[in-house]
């Protein structure tokens, strides 16, 4: 799942002229996620007495959230995502419903992997056509 329609597009690489389906849906109770976003705003005061255990692990988390965010491409090897499926799989035998992690295809996008999708009911279906893509480049052309 994404946090909007335009990160669910570029999530999907819709290209121009595509018809793309996108889904609306609500949990059907309270779910519990591990937020991979976010670790940079994250404020150390927070941490009173954990301080230095803040200090030293949060470099770590980044990576992490970096990682898992990591896009697929044509030519990945499957076993270049077996760390990340390692993860996903401890997070879910400590009874969490999914993960939360930043778009790296949709900056201020967000997405949700969930462990288990008949948490979730769909309650609205939109199909869209595609009209136009917009690029940007670093450096900029």
């Amino acid at each position: 799942m994404s946090s909007d329609k335009l990160t669910v597009l570029n999530e999907v690489r819709a290209s121009a002229f595509d018809h793309v389906t996108i889904g609306r849906f609500r949990a059907t109770r309270d779910i519990k996620v591990v937020n991979l976003s976010g670790f940079d705003k994250t404020s150390p005061f927070k941490y009173d007495s954990e301080l230095e255990r803040f200090a030293i692990n949060r470099r770590i988390f980044q990576e992490l959230a970096a990682e898992v965010a990591k896009p697929l491409r044509r030519n990945d090897s499957p076993l270049e995502y077996l760390p990340t499926q390692y993860i996903a799989e401890f997070i879910k035998s400590q009874n969490y419903d999914g993960v939360e992690y930043d778009s790296t295809l949709r900056k201020g996008g967000y997405n949700l992997a969930i462990f288990d999708e008949t948490i979730f009911e769909c309650v609205d279906v939109q199909t869209i056509e595609v009209s136009e893509i917009s690029y940007a480049t670093e450096p900029n052309i």
